[in-house]
């Protein structure tokens, strides 16, 4: 009899209170190549930090590692910006939790001297925020 009620108190749970989900945080770097530009959680960082992006020769990626404590997204989408103009943007599918690697020589290609900082902005199917900033880099050329 105890478990026919324990049972019914469990259905009866689920169906007033919905299912549970395992809560989850957002945490975020942001490299070029393999140097620390910036990095956030989606609560101790509500406005973006500001990192410092000093061009050199040898390096040219842009990586940008997005995840989550319990959960992994099936798309995300990344979103470059200087003031209003969108100069990078890209929707992928995700098999695996791989880092965005972004090819920065052309972004500096497009605005050599002319693009002083950049807005970075992530959009996945589990975020509520889309289009969340994540970062603000300033840029430095030689």
């Amino acid at each position: 009899m105890k478990p026919l009620i324990l049972l019914l108190f469990l259905v009866a749970g689920n169906a007033l209170y919905g299912s549970i989900k395992l809560d989850t945080i957002a945490n975020w770097q942001i490299y070029y190549d393999s140097e620390l530009i910036t990095s956030g959680n989606e609560y101790a960082h509500r406005v973006p930090d500001t990192g410092v992006l000093k061009f050199g020769e040898e390096r040219k990626n842009l990586v940008i590692h997005y995840g989550y404590d319990f959960d992994k997204p099936e798309w995300r989408e990344i979103t470059i910006k200087s003031g209003d103009e969108i100069i990078y943007s890209a929707k992928e599918e995700l098999k695996d939790n791989h880092p965005a690697k972004i090819d920065f020589s052309k972004i500096r290609q497009i605005g050599e001297g002319k693009i002083k900082g950049i807005q970075v902005y992530y959009s996945d199917d589990i975020t509520t925020e889309k289009n969340r900033l994540i970062s603000k880099i300033n840029l430095i050329y030689p």
